[in-house]
């Protein structure tokens, strides 16, 4: 058998081989654990490499899509109206609200009441009718 050597602290792997007597064991553990070190190495670096190109894959997407929004009107977008599902009723006071004050009236017509402009540069430039949010 051989002698491990004079010094007190050792080296792990040569104490290892001189305490063992079957070197063929003692070579393919090491090697084994080597080997798995080895592979869970390259195990961690693929699955940052692959995980690093998905993250940034779906950024570019998410930016080209933020980009370049479809134009065919597949896809609604901000801007568009949303669809009531029937008239919005407002009193006479909320519609008189949203003119200057002394630049309309109300007036009975045949019958039904309609809105009067009175002001002459509100009638030249008309009204614009905003549905209001809900």
């Amino acid at each position: 058998m051989k002698t491990p050597p004079d010094d007190p602290h050792g080296h792990p792997l040569l104490d290892g081989l001189l305490a063992d007597d079957d070197w063929h064991a003692l070579n393919a553990a090491t090697r084994e654990r080597a080997l798995g070190a080895l592979r869970a190495r390259r195990r961690q670096r693929a699955l940052l490499t692959w995980g690093g190109s998905g993250v940034a894959g779906c950024a570019l997407a998410l930016a080209l899509m933020n980009f370049f929004p479809p134009t065919d009107g597949s896809a609604p977008t901000a801007a568009a109206p949303v669809p009531r599902s029937g008239p919005i009723y407002i009193t006479e006071e909320q519609l008189m609200a949203y003119f200057p004050p002394g630049s309309c009236t109300i007036a009975e017509i045949d019958g039904e009441r309609r809105l009067i402009i009175l002001d002459p540069e509100i009638a030249a430039h008309g009204v614009l009718l905003a549905e209001a949010a809900p």
